[in-house]
């Protein structure tokens, strides 16, 4: 819906809810793992500023609409700050969380609410908490070090998997595949494409599709290559992959 804008409190500036939802559950009825952390734009580069391209979205896991109204974020670097008006999350849907509902300038991601920038920012060595009167519904972290914190790119956790455990695995996690608004990748309210891992995949998930056998320009060694094709519908995590040969050593990737 259309977002509202309020010049006083905390600094959030929520969209209308769904006027069909009439029962709900408050933040004080639900558990942790109720609430996902399901995506994090943490550095855009489409945005006018750094701070006005960031945003976050939460997937309510549960079986029940909730109230996010009073909901806390925290980051052990970046400050925190409360919720503080109502915005009900239908079950098994998405609310994205911005600082500027100004599409020129936020890179062209349509937000559900707004927070100030200048109370929680979004670092590229960071963490992200969110719950409720002591009760913590989930946790997830990131460091430049992974893979899928890249410039510009949205840090999203396996689609199949929206679960407050499992996201603790920065296996589960990778870098926005998809362009919105402006330039810059990710998903921000829609379903997050399914991470499969080493025991999750079937024979033909990975096909060889190109060898480089014997290169002539370098050293035969330093230029052999090969290449190997993602036959599936989502994200493949190759960590834990091993390559054999008949009479080689092998390895495995990490």
């Amino acid at each position: 819906g259309e977002v509202i804008e309020i010049p006083s409190g905390e600094g959030w500036f929520v969209g209308e809810s769904n006027p069909e939802i009439t029962t709900f559950a408050l933040l004080s009825e639900i558990q942790t793992g109720d609430l996902v952390v399901s995506e994090v734009m943490h550095t855009p580069t489409a945005s006018q500023f750094d701070s006005y391209g960031e945003w976050i979205e939460i997937y309510n896991a549960s079986t029940e609409s909730v109230d996010l109204n009073g909901l806390e974020l925290s980051s052990t670097n970046n400050g925190g700050l409360t919720f503080s008006n109502s915005l009900v999350l239908e079950s098994g849907d998405y609310v994205v969380l911005g600082t500027t509902s100004n599409t020129g300038r936020n890179g062209g991601v349509s937000l559900d609410g707004l927070y100030s920038s200048a109370s929680i920012r979004h670092g590229i060595n960071d963490d992200l908490s969110i719950g409720y009167s002591g009760t913590t519904f989930d946790t997830v972290s990131w460091t430049r070090d992974l893979d899928a914190i890249a410039d510009g790119r949205s840090f999203a956790t396996d689609g199949d998997d929206l679960d407050a455990t499992l996201n603790d695995s920065e296996y589960r996690w990778y870098a926005g595949q998809t362009v919105y608004g402006d330039g810059d990748y990710g998903t921000p309210g829609l379903p997050n494409l399914p991470v499969y891992m080493g025991d999750e995949l079937n024979v033909g998930d990975l096909v060889i599709t190109e060898i480089m056998h014997n290169p002539t320009t370098v050293y035969d060694s330093r230029g052999e290559w090969f290449e190997v094709s993602n036959q599936t519908d989502g994200i493949v995590q190759l960590y834990g992959l091993s390559i054999a040969s008949t009479g080689d050593s092998g390895f495995s990737a990490d």
